[in-house]
């Protein structure tokens, strides 16, 4: 139901994210013990995550695990890099395969954002890998698969059912949401779902809070 590397999840957190990297804070089972570096596939009913172990060798009851989507890649340094091309520019391109190759991490774009050029000389400057994809000025996000998406955060509509918990107040753009296990993998950023009393919101940050073998969504809406 819920479970990391295969064990099962007690209770924590996981937070998805429409810009930038989700992560976790997970307890797992009494027996389970990770490593630095890991890679865990994390369950949550029919979402299916992959994620790397950032912190937190489980050996004692109650222990956590942090985790972040993805290989971790973004958390890491990367060097300076200079490019040039006077007759045609630099292809942004070019400047995303190469980041993404230098932190390890797999990205996806479109044809466009490819295409777009960076004039005929540019600078990577060096720091945090997330700090350079952000500086090529492009949204982006890691996906639950742990890809990174490069582009405006796609929008499609969801047929799932859903319930929405007392409480919602559309001024403050929070809901809190319960769904079936089967549907949980339709709550994720850019998702439009419609709840009780025809409420119909678009999924921008969610996080799932997870207790006891049970679990429901906090969203963010756009």
């Amino acid at each position: 139901m819920f479970t990391i590397a295969g064990f099962d999840i007690l209770r924590g957190r996981l937070s998805l994210v429409a810009n930038g990297v989700w992560s976790a804070h997970l307890v797992p089972a009494d027996d389970a013990v990770f490593a630095r570096g890991q890679r865990v596939e994390i369950i949550l009913g029919d979402l299916d995550l992959s994620a790397t172990v950032i912190d937190g060798a489980v050996a004692i009851a109650g222990s956590s695990v942090f985790v972040v989507g993805g290989k971790g890649g973004w958390r890491g340094r990367v060097p300076r890099k200079a490019y040039r091309n006077d007759e045609h520019g630099v292809l942004l391109s070019q400047a995303l395969n190469d980041l993404a190759k230098d932190v390890g991490e797999a990205i996806v774009f479109d044809a466009a954002i490819g295409a777009k050029k960076l004039g005929s000389a540019w600078m990577r400057a060096e720091g945090r890998g997330a700090e350079a994809l952000d500086a090529l000025g492009q949204p982006w996000r890691m996906r639950a698969d742990g890809i990174t998406e490069i582009g405006p955060l796609p929008g499609r509509a969801s047929e799932g059912t859903f319930s929405l918990r007392p409480g919602y107040l559309p001024g403050l753009g929070v809901a809190m949401v319960d769904a079936p296990l089967e549907e949980f993998s339709e709550l994720v950023p850019g998702v439009t779902v419609t709840l009780a009393d025809d409420v119909s919101i678009k999924i921008g940050d969610v996080c799932f809070f997870i207790d006891n073998g049970t679990a429901h969504a906090e969203i963010m809406t756009i």
